[in-house]
């Protein structure tokens, strides 16, 4: 029985599944053990990312249960956003490297 002590282990995604992941995507590759950390973390962020933008949703439409709807919406919301935030980065890169030339 999972106990709620805020272990942050109940709230990722099991390193097995991440692992198994990259040895099919990139069976000849060898990755580091903080790379793998990081995909776990990324991922993690992720679906809570996703899944908070999907309950909102879902509360907005006054539902009790998020649907796949809810959950496509939200990943579209978040791909935006994130869309934004990376052009925005790129460009305050680019500055920088024009900065240094």
């Amino acid at each position: 029985m999972a106990s709620s002590s805020g272990n942050d282990d109940d709230l990722t995604i099991p390193r097995a599944a991440i692992n198994k992941m990259i040895k099919e995507t990139l069976p000849s590759v060898r990755v580091a053990n903080d790379a793998r950390e990081l995909v776990v973390n990324c991922c993690t962020e992720f679906i809570h990312l996703i899944s908070s933008e999907a309950n909102e949703i879902c509360n907005k439409s006054e539902k009790k249960t998020i649907s796949p709807e809810h959950v496509i919406q939200g990943s579209t919301a978040t791909s935006r956003t994130s869309a934004g935030a990376s052009s925005q980065a790129g460009s305050s890169q680019d500055e920088e490297e024009e900065d240094d030339l």
